[in-house]
């Protein structure tokens, strides 16, 4: 929650959700144990919910709003990548949309790391010093809660539907580009926002994994224009 506190300060763009307040929460553990200290993060609220949830319930998008969709992404991933972020974990899970359906926002920067490495690994840590716009802390953030800068950012999680969006080398754990990798998952997305379901599928993690690599998805349906195609294939 550190790492996520301080890239988020470090982004403004409007369709990126916006960090508004950071709680400190201390729980005293139970049995007389040491107490465990949580960060909150409040971001801005979407009242469209996820975009993973409203494909589920409504079917996929029309070209039309999916290439708004598509195009609003990118341009976030362009402002965090002009800033050596990379989000790595770009997912309709983690992309929000506003009460009208038609705008959405880049959330969860759980998975993302900042460095001016070419390459990356899933160890990768942020080598950057974070510098928001505005280099004097908001009052609403406790001084203490900023910790070392090289604080190393925690590895991505393997979970199933992280890992239908990733790119083959971060999938197969390898070294990747950053920005390649986010381009990747967009593609994910957009083909979930036209065809309202995952290029990728498997029962099983290898199969998962070698259907990835091997660029073996499912065919796009016979309604897609030859553009949107193109622009995913």
């Amino acid at each position: 929650a550190v790492t996520e506190w301080r890239l988020l300060r470090a982004l403004r763009h409007k369709h990126i959700a916006r960090l508004v307040h950071v709680m400190r929460d201390i729980d005293t553990a139970y049995e007389g144990g040491p107490s465990a200290e949580t960060l909150l993060l409040v971001c801005e609220y979407c009242a469209g919910g996820s975009l993973e949830a409203y494909v589920t319930r409504y079917g996929a998008l029309p070209e039309k709003n999916a290439a708004r969709i598509v195009g609003q992404l990118n341009a976030a991933l362009v402002h965090c990548h002009e800033r050596e972020i990379f989000h790595r974990g770009v997912r309709a899970a983690n992309v929000l949309l506003d009460a009208s359906f038609k705008n959405c926002k880049l959330a969860d920067f759980s998975s993302a790391v900042r460095t001016n490495s070419g390459t990356l690994t899933a160890a990768s840590s942020n080598e950057l010093h974070y510098q928001a716009p505005e280099p004097t802390p908001s009052p609403s953030l406790n001084p203490s809660l900023n910790p070392h800068p090289s604080d190393p950012i925690p590895n991505p999680s393997p979970n199933p539907d992280e890992l239908r969006h990733q790119a083959p080398e971060l999938a197969t754990g390898g070294v990747y580009q950053g920005a390649a990798a986010d381009a990747w998952s967009l593609g994910v997305v957009g083909y979930y926002c036209l065809c309202g379901r995952l290029p990728f599928v498997g029962k099983i993690e290898t199969t998962l994994i070698r259907r990835i690599v091997k660029l073996s998805c499912r065919p796009l349906p016979p309604h897609i224009s030859e553009a949107a195609s193109d622009l995913l294939f």
